[in-house]
């Protein structure tokens, strides 16, 4: 887990304009019960998606305790 954040959180450095680093993020997070991390980077992708349904439907169901 460890490995995988750290490759993510240094690709997000490096092109913080990827949706799918913040997607990524977002699981990996949510998958390992890191909540508030998750619901953080769902916030992230969103704000590079805006309007996209699919972002806001994950930072919704973040929001509301699910996966």
């Amino acid at each position: 887990r460890k490995p995988a954040e750290a490759a993510l959180l240094a690709a997000q450095r490096l092109e913080p304009r990827e949706p799918d680093f913040a997607y990524a993020l977002a699981v990996l997070y949510a998958q390992n019960g890191q909540r508030d991390n998750a619901i953080a980077a769902a916030e992230q992708l969103q704000a590079l998606r805006p309007g996209d349904a699919q972002s806001a439907q994950l930072l919704q169901r973040l929001r509301a305790g699910g996966p």
